[in-house]
């Protein structure tokens, strides 16, 4: 039996199932493409962020310093009402002395009375490279780079 005129056109209208694997194997290799690419500008910008609210705590710190003549011996210190500071803390909640990875920052104090606000970066844990690299309010994170 020939086929008719009406089977060769519905047949010519599908899809082969060479023709289906080939377009989603395409469609696979585009969608790992773009998750990559938004994966490392997510994590570009947790680094900003970070920076960001390094230089901000640094700041606070700075002007707790000037009216109570000390830096804080714990970020926390800020979280409490301060009479030198018309009886508010000086940080309104304890989320913005958390990192963009929500990993609590340190002050750490210096010589000759200077101080820095730091991020164990991803890792959580001193040192790291990359995505781990700690973060410091006295140097950003393209300055960490060139250092080592």
């Amino acid at each position: 039996m020939k086929p008719t005129n009406v089977d060769r056109r519905c047949r010519a209208h599908g899809f082969t199932l060479i023709e289906l694997l080939v377009a989603i194997a395409i469609l696979g290799i585009l969608a790992t493409i773009t998750i990559n690419e938004v994966w490392g500008n997510i994590a570009e910008a947790r680094v900003k962020t970070t920076e960001t609210k390094l230089r901000q705590i640094k700041t606070i710190v700075e002007q707790y310093k000037i009216r109570n003549f000390e830096v804080p011996r714990d970020l926390n210190e800020l979280l409490e009402p301060d009479p030198r500071h018309f009886d508010k803390p000086w940080v309104e909640s304890e989320e913005n002395l958390l990192d963009a990875w929500e990993n609590p920052m340190e002050i750490r104090e210096l010589e000759q009375g200077r101080f820095e606000i730091i991020s164990y970066g991803a890792d959580r844990t001193e040192g790291g490279e990359g995505l781990d690299t700690d973060l410091s309010s006295n140097r950003s994170s393209s300055q960490a780079k060139t250092d080592r």
